[in-house]
C-alpha cells in the first residue's frame, strides 16, 4: 500500500501540472472563443481520439500486458518495434481515407461545411499521436514512473506555451492545430527517453516475429473495439447535441467533460501505470487479492471525498477553469460526476478481466453501456434537452457497474472474498448520492460535512485507518 501511494504521489504531481496547463488552456479557449468555439474544439478532440483508437487498435493495452509479463530485454524491444510498425501503417491509411472523404466527414461531424481544415490537421497529427501512445504505454508496462512523470510534465508545459500563442493569433484554427501538436509532443519526448535506454543488440525483425504481433493484435483488437464503442458513442452524442441543441449546448457539454476528465485522470493514471501491469505480471491468487484490495481502497479513499468537494465547489470551479459563459454547466455537473463514480469503482474489476483475456466480457462491458447511452440520449435529448444526455450517461454507468459486479462474482468467486469491500463501495456511493441530493438545498453545507464523517467511520475501521492514513 505504501508503494502504491508513493507511486501515486509522483503521478499525482504530474497530473497537477497537466491539470494546471489544461485549466489555463481551456480558460483561454473559453474567453476568446466562447461556447461555440469550445463546441468545435470538443468535436475535433473527439475525432482525434477516434482516429487514435482505430489506429492503435488496442495495441497499447497489449503492449502493457506483454511488456509487463516479459523479462528479456531483447524481446521487450522487439515487441515495441513491431507494435510501432503496425500502428504507423494503420495511421497512414486512416490519414489517406480522411483526406479523400474530408468533405463528407465534415458534414457528418459538424452538420455544416467549412471545417475541412480541422479534419486535415487532425488526420495529419494522428500518426504521431498514435506512436506517442504506444511509446508511453511501453514505459507504463515497465512501470518506469520517472519517465512517465517527465514526459507528462514537459509535454504539458510545452503544449501550453504553444497553445497560448496559436490560440491568441489564429483563434479557432490555432486551437484546432494545437490539439495535434500538443499530443505529438508525447511521441517526441518518449522517443528521446527510449533512445537513452541501453540495448545490448540492435533489434531486427523477420517474418517469424509477426507471431508476436498476432498475439498483441488479437488481444488489442478486442480492447480496441470496446474503446471505439466508447469514443464512437461520444461522437454520436455530440452530433445529436449539435443537431438538436446547437454548438452552444455542445460547448456546455464539453465543459462538463473537461471537469469530469480532470477528476478521473488522477486514479486513471495510477490504474494504467501501476495497477494493471502489476496484475498482469503476477497471477498468484493471494497476490491479486492484496493488489485488488489496495487499489479498491485507494479509489474509495480518494474518489469519495474528491467528488463531494467538487459538488460543493462546482460553480466556482467552472468560473476558474472556464468562464461565466459556462455557468449553465453547473446544473448538470452533479449528474455527470455520479456516473463517473460508478465508472471508477468498476476499474479494479476491469483490470482482472483485461489481464486474463476474457474477450467476450470485455466486449460486453464496452458495448452494452454505450449502446444504452446512445439510445437513451437520442430519446431523451428531444424531451429534456441537455439534461437528458446526462441522465442517459448516469443510467448507462449504473448498468456498467452492476454488470461488472455480477460478472466478477460469478467468474472470480475466490477473489470476490465476501461483501466487505463492496459494502464499503456501497457506503461511498450512498454518501455521494446523499451529497448530490442535498447540495442544492439552502442548508447543504451543514449536511455534507457530517456525511463525510459518517463515510469515514463506516468505510474504515481502526486498523484500515492506520494502514491508509496517507490516503486520508
Amino acid at each position: 500500500m505504501k508503494k502504491l501511494f508513493k507511486i501515486t504521489s509522483l503521478l499525482g504531481a504530474s497530473n497537477l501540472v497537466i491539470l494546471f496547463c489544461g485549466v489555463i488552456k481551456n480558460k483561454i479557449i473559453a474567453v476568446l472563443l466562447g461556447t461555440n468555439g469550445m463546441g468545435v474544439i470538443s468535436q475535433v478532440s473527439s475525432f482525434l481520439s477516434l482516429l487514435t483508437g482505430i489506429s492503435t487498435f488496442g495495441v497499447q493495452q497489449g503492449v502493457i500486458k506483454f511488456i509487463a509479463e516479459e523479462r528479456d530485454e531483447y524481446k521487450l524491444h522487439k515487441i515495441l518495434k513491431i507494435s510501432l510498425c503496425f500502428v504507423f501503417s494503420i495511421s497512414v491509411v486512416l490519414f489517406l481515407i480522411v483526406l479523400i472523404f474530408r468533405t463528407r466527414i465534415t458534414e457528418l461531424l459538424f452538420s455544416v461545411s467549412g471545417f475541412e481544415y480541422a479534419l486535415f490537421s487532425t488526420a495529419l497529427s494522428a500518426p504521431f499521436v498514435s506512436l506517442g501512445v504506444i511509446l508511453l504505454f511501453y514505459f507504463k508496462g515497465r512501470k518506469n514512473i520517472n519517465v512517465i512523470f517527465k514526459v507528462n510534465m514537459i509535454s504539458s508545459l510545452s503544449g501550453l506555451l504553444i497553445g497560448i500563442v496559436l490560440i491568441e493569433y489564429f483563434k479557432v484554427i490555432g486551437a484546432v492545430v494545437q490539439i495535434g501538436i500538443t499530443a505529438s509532443l508525447i511521441f517526441i519526448l518518449s522517443l528521446f527517453y527510449l533512445s537513452r535506454e541501453k540495448k545490448k543488440n540492435k533489434v531486427k525483425l523477420n517474418l517469424d516475429d509477426f507471431r508476436i504481433l498476432k498475439g498483441i493484435v488479437k488481444y488489442g483488437s478486442v480492447i480496441s473495439l470496446a474503446y471505439i464503442f466508447s469514443i464512437l458513442s461520444l461522437v454520436i452524442v455530440k452530433s445529436l447535441i449539435i443537431r438538436f441543441l446547437g454548438f452552444h449546448s455542445n460547448g456546455i457539454y464539453q465543459s462538463i467533460l473537461i471537469i469530469s476528465g480532470m477528476l478521473i485522470s488522477f486514479p486513471q493514471e495510477t490504474f494504467w501505470s501501476y495497477y494493471f501491469p502489476t496484475v498482469c505480471e503476477n497471477k498468484d491468487l493471494n497476490f491479486r487479492k492484496k493488489e485488488f484490495e489496495n487499489f479498491a481502497y485507494f479509489l474509495i479513499s480518494v474518489a469519495t471525498p474528491l467528488v463531494i468537494i467538487v459538488f460543493l465547489t462546482g460553480r466556482f470551479l467552472i468560473q476558474i477553469f472556464l468562464s461565466n459563459q459556462f455557468l449553465g454547466a453547473s446544473d448538470f455537473l452533479n449528474i455527470r460526476l455520479l456516473g463517473d463514480i460508478f465508472l471508477i469503482f468498476s476499474w479494479p474489476i476491469d483490470a482482472i478481466f483485461l489481464a486474463d483475456q476474457r474477450y467476450k466480457y470485455i466486449l460486453a462491458f464496452g458495448f452494452i453501456p454505450n449502446l444504452i447511452l446512445v439510445v437513451l440520449s437520442f430519446l431523451l435529448v428531444k424531451a429534456f434537452a441537455l439534461s437528458g444526455i446526462f441522465y442517459a450517461y448516469l443510467f448507462s454507468m449504473v448498468v456498467f457497474f452492476i454488470i461488472h459486479l455480477l460478472t466478477f462474482k460469478r467468474k472470480y468467486p475466490k477473489l470476490f472474498y465476501g461483501a466487505k469491500l463492496f459494502k464499503k463501495m456501497g457506503i461511498s456511493i450512498t454518501s455521494i448520492l446523499l451529497s448530490a441530493i442535498l447540495i442544492n438545498g439552502v442548508y447543504s453545507k451543514y449536511f455534507v460535512i457530517p456525511i463525510i464523517l459518517c463515510w469515514i467511520i463506516a468505510a474504515f475501521n481502526s486498523n484500515s485507518l492506520r494502514r491508509r492514513r496517507v490516503a486520508l
